[in-house]
């Protein structure tokens, strides 16, 4: 992200300053510069703070306006003449400008994380877009032709649209059939309102839709699907079935039907997985995360 920022950064005040865009005056150049950095530095990293974290920070650049003055005018020049006077035993009144700077920067950040738009979740996308969306930003910077630049363009947007295209597993089933996730429109729906906590709180976040976790079993229990999870010793016990329905067990079972069971002996060679429904019956690929 530092990489992308900086390019970004490197870029942008290259392009302003051919094209003779500074403006006059020192507050005026600062105000500006800090607005445009705040700006281009947000742009540059966004794409990838979505895809490795599933979320963008929308107020981030108003935190920055804030805070990046600060940081800069006040707490690292107070901090480099803490570091020199030191020895002297002379910086009691820089540490206090250090702490003044510090706490307001803290404040910021508190303050803006919560509204409740601070922060928007993002679904992973496919393992391809970030590599295509990379090259086309780095070939738009480093095409200095006239019209090169449309192929980064064009690279750009094929990433973002088969970003927008991802599809999530509509059934994830934890290793050992510990839990079970089945995505909806109002988020995905949980077996266990305990347990897997890790587990779940990954699905979610790589579905762009986090719900507390009894909310996300009470969307289970009111959904009307034909999968049963056994969980427990004492539930698994002989059941009949029909070929529309998906069983996941921790425990061997016998099963009575045509039905796809998942049981304990079965996750040795599955590990983590995910179904998909084929019109027909439930098919069984493995997870990759």
């Amino acid at each position: 992200m530092s990489f992308a920022a900086t390019i970004a950064l490197v870029s942008m005040f290259d392009f302003i300053t051919r094209r003779d865009w500074v403006t006059s005056g020192l507050v005026l150049n600062y105000i500006t510069g800090a607005i445009v950095s705040s700006v281009v530095a947000g742009l540059a990293t966004a794409p990838i703070a979505a895809i490795h974290f599933n979320q963008i920070n929308q107020i981030g650049y108003i935190a920055n306006l804030l805070a990046v003055p600060v940081m800069a005018l006040i707490v690292a020049p107070a901090a480099v003449i803490v570091l020199a006077l030191s020895p002297l035993h002379l910086a009691p009144v820089e540490f206090w400008f250090v702490d003044l700077g510090l706490t307001w920067i803290q404040f910021v950040a508190g303050y803006l994380a919560e509204f409740d738009l601070a922060v928007r979740m993002i679904k992973t996308p496919m393992e391809e877009v970030l590599p295509l969306f990379s090259f086309g930003v780095l070939w738009c910077v480093l095409w200095s032709g006239k019209y090169g630049e449309s192929i980064g363009i064009i690279a750009a947007n094929i990433a973002l649209g088969l970003w927008g295209s991802t599809q999530r597993p509509e059934i994830l089933i934890a290793d050992q059939g510990r839990l079970i996730g089945v995505l909806s429109d109002q988020g995905r729906a949980l077996s266990k309102i305990k347990g897997q906590g890790f587990v779940a709180d990954v699905w979610m976040e790589n579905d762009g839709m986090k719900l507390d976790r009894r909310d996300a079993h009470n969307l289970w229990q009111a959904q009307d699907h034909n999968i049963k999870h056994i969980w427990s010793k004492k539930a698994a016990k002989t059941r009949n079935c029909d070929p529309d329905e998906l069983i996941v067990s921790q425990y061997d079972v016998d099963i009575l039907g045509m039905c796809l069971v998942l049981q304990k002996r079965d996750f040795y060679d599955y590990g983590a997985t995910y179904i998909v429904w084929t019109g027909e019956v439930y098919a069984i690929k493995k997870a990759r995360g």
